[in-house]
């Protein structure tokens, strides 16, 4: 019998498991399927939800966005042409190979990926996420196949859907606090929508470090160890959101996940985004473990476009 050609293919919208088209994956009869592992673009890219049916849509705009997250298949021929049906391929999207990080010890894998090509610009406009879901507020809704133009329904998208975005809040606890050097990135509106809450404390003891020849303030996710570290609430837009994401290169650098943070106002708890560093040299947790990070005249924060750690 002879062998199968297989090939890998990255999906990060309605592909993914847990997802409305996943079934185009699982289902056997369709073809071949295995999933490999999940993993992130290697280049940023736009990774928006738009048009009525709610569709996500991978623009191939490199440089804007975030690293996207998503999963890898190895798929065959029939499936990989059934994957073309559903993308409309070469008319809606294009599809390139591209690298796909799975992280330190797997390095990079080539795998083909869907854009969107040729996207109308008020797209850019949109929130940019990081990783796709299915949500109640903006639930996916199969279009019927044939009589829907999506580049007709993609230029309907207006300035309402654009000035409505989800809101979420955030805690920071290092240089985008007011009256340090990143807080500019929380005040520009360009970025997007972001409004100071109240100041807070983790729940859970963290060792918050400062390293590198640069300066720079590491959350380490060690629980437990250090401090219930002090910074500030936010509650920000998802547009806000990618943009903090480009800040702190997640998920390669850092990781982020929902924290409890307490409210020192009214000792309430929070539920917000925390960016923690989880894969860091362990001698980063004998330097001084800091309960709050102020920028100073003798350790001041030098902005990088690399992190180095020294040796």
């Amino acid at each position: 019998m002879a062998q199968k050609a297989l090939r890998r293919v990255f999906v990060y919208g309605t592909l993914k498991r847990g997802e409305p088209n996943h079934h185009l994956l699982a289902n056997a009869d369709s073809g071949y399927a295995k999933f490999i592992c999940k993993g992130s673009t290697n280049r940023r890219f736009p990774l928006v939800v738009a048009t009525r049916y709610n569709i996500p849509f991978l623009l191939d705009k490199p440089g804007t966005g975030s690293y996207v997250t998503g999963e890898i298949y190895e798929v065959d021929d029939p499936l990989f042409e059934q994957l073309d049906v559903l993308e409309d391929y070469r008319k809606l999207y294009d599809r390139q190979v591209e690298d796909i990080n799975v992280g330190i010890e797997g390095g990079n894998l080539p795998c083909w990926l869907y854009l969107l090509r040729n996207c109308p610009d008020r797209l850019l406009k949109l929130p940019m996420l990081t990783k796709y879901r299915n949500t109640l507020e903006h639930p996916y809704s199969r279009r019927p196949p044939g009589k829907v133009n999506i580049f007709e329904e993609l230029l309907k998208v207006t300035f309402h859907n654009i000035m409505s975005p989800t809101l979420r809040r955030v805690f920071v606890y290092g240089t985008l606090k007011r009256g340090e050097p990143n807080h500019h990135w929380l005040t520009d509106v360009a970025n997007g929508q972001a409004r100071f809450i109240a100041k807070g404390r983790t729940i859970v003891q963290y060792p918050l470090v400062v390293a590198t020849r640069h300066n720079i303030p590491f959350l380490l996710d060690m629980p437990g160890t250090g401090h219930l570290v002090a910074g500030e609430i936010y509650e920000i837009d998802d547009r806000m959101l990618g943009r903090l994401d480009v800040l702190e290169d997640y998920p390669r650098l850092y990781d982020r996940r929902p924290e409890e943070i307490r409210c020192e106002v009214s000792n309430t708890v929070e539920c917000c985004w925390v960016y923690l560093m989880r894969s860091f040299p362990k001698r980063l947790l004998e330097l001084p473990l800091l309960e709050e990070y102020r920028d100073s005249t003798e350790k001041p924060y030098v902005e990088a476009d690399h992190v180095v750690f020294d040796e």
